[in-house]
């Protein structure tokens, strides 16, 4: 996760955008963030590495990659959409 700087406005620490996106992600039932145009997804714990997201970062959640995939010798992928419960 990258640095997180606190700015503190008339007494509030005012979130910054990675704070307030891993808050509504939690809230939501998403694992973190997939990018289909940069080939890249994030999850919480590792939020965020390249330090910023862009307008192409979806809401994602974790699911185990087909047998047969690219990615198959993967823990997991990232997969637009909140986990299903």
């Amino acid at each position: 996760m990258t640095e997180t700087i606190q700015v503190i406005k008339e007494g509030i620490i005012m979130p910054n955008v990675e704070q307030i996106v891993t808050e509504y992600l939690e809230t939501h039932g998403y694992d973190g963030l997939y990018n289909e145009n940069a080939e890249c997804g994030c999850d919480l714990k590792d939020f965020m590495p390249c330090g910023f997201q862009d307008t192409f970062c979806l809401a994602s959640h974790k699911e185990k990659p087909e047998p047969d995939s690219e990615f198959a010798d993967c823990e997991w992928v990232m997969v637009p959409g909140p986990r299903e419960e």
